[in-house]
């Protein structure tokens, strides 16, 4: 069975600090900001990425406020 890996639309004021903020997180298998160093922006919010289950990614998101979740997009950009 191929891994779950879903976009996500989020707002945030430095892309490039939450993409490292991401790499750090223990609990994420893998989530980056799409196409860092230019950040990829769907409908005026930047896309990142999370492989597996996103769980813990929406949990330290929102528990944490690094970034505003907008919504799950339906498939990858």
């Amino acid at each position: 069975m191929a891994e779950k890996v879903t976009d996500y639309l989020v707002d945030v004021g430095h892309p490039q600090a939450l993409d490292a903020t991401l790499k750090l997180l223990p609990g994420c298998t893998a989530a980056a900001v799409v196409g860092m160093p230019e950040p990829k922006i769907v409908d005026g919010h930047y896309v990142v990425r999370v492989f597996g289950d996103p769980g813990f990614f929406l949990y330290a998101m929102r528990q944490q406020g690094y970034c505003t979740i907008v919504r799950a997009l339906d498939q990858l950009v």
